[in-house]
């Protein structure tokens, strides 16, 4: 059963499950925020096509973990490295963040074992501020690991 909220930012706004039924009669720009059995939360918005989610504006109920800067310099060229300290049991529990700030070096990444330039499993990371962040409830597959064809910078957080 949703619940009808009334909020000076953001107007008429409904909070239910993911389950509950959308109101039917709702004004234009009202919002509907559903909470998922992973208590992560979807924002949606009324139109004039009817609900529709907000992409990017999922958040979680779940008390998060403090991040760990993990970011670093691959000197080594076609090398992969795991971030967080090398070892292969440093596996991010809840997900993780990359950020490639490097001018002129491409990276590639992986969760799901060792990372491979143009790679099966690997995804890239573009020079000059390539960008990923895990989706909400997302549990990586194991230890991310990293590559670049030549030196590069990388910005890392996991959580």
């Amino acid at each position: 059963m949703s619940v009808q909220a009334f909020n000076p930012n953001l107007g008429v706004s409904w909070i239910g499950l993911s389950t509950d039924p959308k109101p039917s009669d709702a004004p234009a720009g009202a919002r509907f925020f559903a909470v998922k059995p992973d208590l992560s939360v979807e924002e949606y918005i009324f139109g004039p096509g009817g609900w529709s989610i907000l992409p990017g504006k999922a958040v979680s109920l779940v008390a998060g973990a403090a991040s760990v800067d993990g970011s670093l310099t691959l000197a080594a060229s076609n090398v992969a490295q795991n971030l967080w300290g090398g070892t292969s049991s440093v596996t991010p529990v809840n997900g993780f963040e990359l950020c490639c700030p490097d001018a002129d070096n491409d990276i590639w990444f992986s969760d799901s074992g060792p990372a491979v330039i143009n790679g099966v499993g690997s995804m890239p990371l573009r020079a000059g501020g390539g960008y990923y962040r895990t989706p909400t409830g997302y549990k990586p597959l194991g230890p991310v690991s990293v590559i670049s064809s030549g030196p590069a910078k990388i910005t890392a957080r996991r959580w």
